[in-house]
């Protein structure tokens, strides 16, 4: 059973978290944001350095792009601030999903959803998660998938994206780097 608990859904990898089960959950996201007609249909999605974790991304885009739902896929590997920083602060996203199982042990993988605000998804965004997977599952419902990511590029409906330098700008807003640097030392 694929349930979200804090913070996304993880499992170990090969065992629960699998290919399939990843378009499982990607299916049931891309029907609850077309289902929703105040969400944009375009997601940011990022992954990281975990095994197989730009493979899990990939899948997702593909199951994303097959739906309507256009994907910015990041070109390498981003933590999870910025994908929810991404979520929030990039233009008509309904939000970001992000591969990665943080801090638990390297044989888990994990998939996190940011809501357009930039946090992880209210448990009543993951209940309706939940529920159309449910749903899916009982009706023996296959996910839509593209054939590769780059039928996604050719498309259109799938471009990578690089938000480290626009993140890394957003914090010299927040952040008195000349302070910091002052603080050499003492």
């Amino acid at each position: 059973m694929i349930s979200f608990g804090t913070d996304g859904w993880r499992g170990i990898i090969s065992d629960a978290f699998t290919f399939e089960n990843v378009r499982l959950v990607s299916q049931s996201l891309a029907d609850m944001i077309n289902e929703d007609a105040k969400l944009p249909k375009k997601i940011a999605i990022g992954f990281d350095r975990r095994f197989l974790s730009k493979e899990f991304a990939e899948e997702t885009a593909k199951v994303m792009a097959a739906n309507g739902i256009m994907v910015l896929l990041a070109e390498d590997f981003i933590p999870t601030p910025i994908v929810s920083w991404s979520a929030k602060n990039i233009a008509g996203l309904a939000g970001g999903v992000v591969i990665t199982a943080s801090h638990n042990p390297s044989f888990y993988n994990g998939y996190k959803f940011k809501e357009n605000l930039g946090c992880s998804a209210s448990s009543e965004t993951t209940k309706k998660i939940e529920r159309h997977i449910s749903s899916n599952q009982k009706s023996g419902s296959k996910p839509k998938i593209l054939e590769s990511v780059d039928e996604g590029f050719k498309k259109g409906s799938i471009k990578t994206f690089n938000p480290i330098d626009d993140y890394t700008n957003s914090l010299s807003n927040v952040i008195n780097c000349k302070a910091l640097k002052n603080l050499k030392g003492k």
